[in-house]
Parts: structure tokens; sequence; C-alpha cells
């Protein structure tokens, strides 16, 4: 039977992203000198960036030029997103 579709959680399951999301938050942390907290970010993880930052009582204003740094960040160092071993013959095949 042919695949129309398949559906998949990636980070925490096939990938581990964690050291590539605490590297950009606290770069764009020190760059725009804000108190951005790893610990508490992590703790809100599956909701979209922005209502992150609100439950991380960010401002409105900021959340923009924050997400866009922290974007930046992230793809700089996007060689920090490690694939689990076991799945690359998954991640292959898909």
């Amino acid at each position: 039977m042919k695949k129309k579709l398949i559906i998949f959680d990636l980070d925490g399951v096939l990938i581990n992203s964690l050291s590539n999301m605490e590297f950009a938050l606290n770069q764009t942390s020190k760059n725009l000198k804000l108190k951005l907290n790893f610990k508490l970010y992590k703790k809100y993880l599956g909701l979209p960036f922005k209502d992150i930052m609100k439950r991380m009582r960010i401002k409105n204003k900021n959340i923009n030029l924050i997400k866009e740094k922290y974007e930046m960040y992230s793809t700089k160092k996007i060689n920090k997103i490690k694939i689990k071993r076991k799945h690359i013959d998954i991640l292959k095949k898909l």
C-alpha cells in the first residue's frame, strides 16, 4: 500500500535540538541585553514562540525582534542539533 502521509514527532524523538535552542536563546539574551531564562523557556516548549515569550512575561513590542535574533542564532549553530543515531536509516527512507 502506498502511503500518502506520514506524521511523526521530530524533536525529542528523531532529533535533539535542546543545545541549539539553549545557545540561540542565550545569544539572543546577550545581544538584546535581556534576561531570557532557558529553563523557563524549556518549560513551555511545544507552544508557538510568541506564546512562550508571553508566558515568560516578555513585552509584545520585543517579541518579533527576539524571534528574529533567536532564529538567526539557531541557524548559525544548526550543527548543534543531534540526530539520534538509531533513527538515521528511518530519516533516509523518509
